[in-house]
């Protein structure tokens, strides 16, 4: 796909490559750990397709939908951080025309808020999916380092010879990402049951 470049870039020029309507973008490092339920995805994916919805995150972390129990997944409201980040994600093509800017990284792209500038509507899973997860990951390069329990990982599906080729996360790094979504989690429940 020609020349290496920047993540939207290189994407960009992947998409030129393919016709779909609907495409799930998921990152290299994000490996599964878990046997997946399969059901439960193809449901999840065959709702938001059918609902024709402009992005749904695949992933049960934040930010999450904290909405009614009986519906897999609802809307993330305008101003929320990481309301359109990249990857592990179910896409309508058109909506990944819109968020891809040449030239970002895909961390840059995270931190955007441009999405809320857009004329489209993102959803996550519903909170409830935390107890029956359609599939478990890890997503081992954070910031560029080894998440602290990538190693682990790496070593047990012996792909160990990887292990050298960065620094592991530091306790503090990991500790502090850990603290930031249990506060950030906290404020959306009360939130939610402040306004109920």
């Amino acid at each position: 796909f020609g020349q290496d470049s920047d993540y939207s870039s290189n994407l960009c020029n992947i998409l030129s490559e393919i016709e779909e309507e609907w495409i799930i973008v998921w990152y290299e490092d994000a490996f599964i750990t878990k046997k997946v339920n399969n059901q439960l995805v193809l449901d999840i994916v065959t709702e938001a397709v059918n609902k024709n919805i402009d992005y749904l995150k695949l992933t049960v972390d934040f930010p999450l939908y904290y909405g009614k129990p009986n519906q897999n997944f609802g809307p993330i409201p305008r101003g929320v951080k990481y309301r359109s980040a990249m990857g592990m994600a179910l896409y309508h093509r058109k909506t990944l025309d819109k968020i891809l800017i040449p030239g970002l990284s895909a961390w840059q792209l995270d931190k955007s808020t441009d999405n809320d500038k857009l004329d489209c509507e993102f959803y996550a899973l519903n909170s409830k999916y935390r107890f029956n997860r359609p599939f478990e990951i890890i997503n081992s390069v954070i910031k560029g380092k080894w998440q602290r329990n990538a190693p682990a990982f790496l070593n047990k599906e012996g792909l160990s010879n990887l292990i050298p080729t960065r620094h592991k996360q530091s306790l503090k790094d990991y500790l502090y990402i850990k603290l930031y979504l249990f506060r950030v989690e906290l404020y959306f429940l009360f939130q939610i049951y402040w306004k109920n």
